[in-house]
């Protein structure tokens, strides 16, 4: 992890009812557009975007049974945007190259 990059982990047992209460809680800051995570030793804010990708795993085994799911997402910064202009006039080529309207 380079310096800016910041991770909380929380792993425990709990019964069946706290750990529907903290999914209850991801699912309602998932709305409300931030999730503010602390584990007691760090804390952080994510902020996810509109489109995310889910995974999901499911596992049965004869003594233990799984699932996890994971959201992520890019983080998307307004000079990211397409550089992409569409107009009625044809486009002039500038002294370096460049096409400029």
């Amino acid at each position: 992890m380079t310096r800016k990059d910041q991770e909380a982990k929380f792993k425990t047992t709990m019964e069946l009812a706290k750990a529907i209460t903290y999914l209850e809680e991801i699912v309602s800051s998932l709305r409300a557009g931030t999730l503010a995570i602390n584990n007691g030793a760090r804390g952080l804010v994510l902020k996810p975007e509109p489109m995310v990708k889910v995974e999901l795993e499911a596992e049965q085994r004869s003594e233990r049974e799984l699932i996890s799911v994971t959201l992520s997402w890019r983080k998307i910064v307004a000079d990211q945007e397409p550089h992409l202009r569409i107009s009625a006039t044809a486009p002039v080529s500038s002294e370096d190259g460049d096409l400029a309207h």
